[in-house]
């Protein structure tokens, strides 16, 4: 095995860790992984999101997220409204939404960010700035 398919090993097992750190954290918090999801990329918005922008940001096919929303929707987290465009979506968190989200994932974003701080200001730059190239990468050789 050569030194990138060692590197790439390595770096997917990071990632299926980062990801199962998320799934667990999701689970003792009481939410679904699309639940936790969703609060966390509406929970900066207050003038809301459209699906599409959401889907987007998830990574997720809008299937996926308009099941989720749906959900969360009956249960009274959120506000799925037209848009002046009628085939768009714009959601809104309910106050409900809000409170939920002030509870969980704003509480997890503080802990990233306690996590982040334990790199100093040049590790994380300097990580960002390796993350994006390698993301330019895959962008340039993929897409």
């Amino acid at each position: 095995m050569n030194t990138a398919e060692k590197s790439m090993a390595e770096y997917n097992a990071i990632y299926r860790e980062e990801n199962e750190i998320y799934r667990r954290c999701a689970r003792n918090l009481g939410l679904s992984e699309g639940t936790f999801w969703i609060l966390y990329c509406l929970r900066g918005s207050e003038s809301g999101m459209s699906q599409s922008l959401l889907c987007s940001e998830l990574g997720l096919p809008k299937q996926t997220v308009n099941s989720a929303l749906k959900k969360m929707e009956a249960d009274g987290l959120l506000f799925l409204a037209s848009a002046a465009d009628k085939r768009r979506k714009e959601i809104t968190l309910t106050v409900k939404g809000k409170e939920l989200s002030h509870r969980t994932v704003d509480e997890v974003f503080a802990l990233e960010c306690q996590a982040m701080n334990e790199l100093s200001e040049a590790e994380q730059k300097k990580m960002l700035a390796l993350f994006r190239k390698y993301n330019e990468g895959l962008k340039k050789n993929l897409l």
